[in-house]
């Protein structure tokens, strides 16, 4: 969810944000509304504390790049059962790089 979005949209690519995980890198354009869902398949995990962090840069015309980093504990998978089969997923709320810009101090201070 990426909020103050222009018309145009932006263009989202997440990759892994540390070397303690591993999967594959996913680009795709978000419209104007900042929605979108991106879906991580076969990640693999090298540290023992099972966290893994996912560096989201938001590419949007006219601004400079902006990454930030979420991290997620992915839990131990216990024996497959019925019961605790389903998607782990999670929402990362963000502002996009033109709303971010207009917060940025322009030499005047405010109090």
């Amino acid at each position: 969810m990426i909020a103050g979005l222009r018309q145009d949209g932006c263009e989202v690519e997440i990759k892994p944000g540390n070397r303690s995980c591993r999967f594959q890198p996913q680009r795709l354009r978000v419209e104007s509304q900042g929605k979108a869902k991106f879906v991580f398949r076969d990640i693999e995990l090298r540290g023992a504390d099972r966290n893994c962090t996912f560096a989201i840069t938001v590419h949007e015309a006219g601004q400079a790049s902006r990454t930030i980093y979420r991290g997620f504990r992915i839990a131990s998978r216990p024996a497959p059962s019925p019961a605790t089969q389903g998607a782990r997923s999670f929402t990362c709320y963000m502002n996009s790089p033109s709303k971010l810009a207009g917060l940025e101090p322009t030499g005047q201070t405010r109090r």
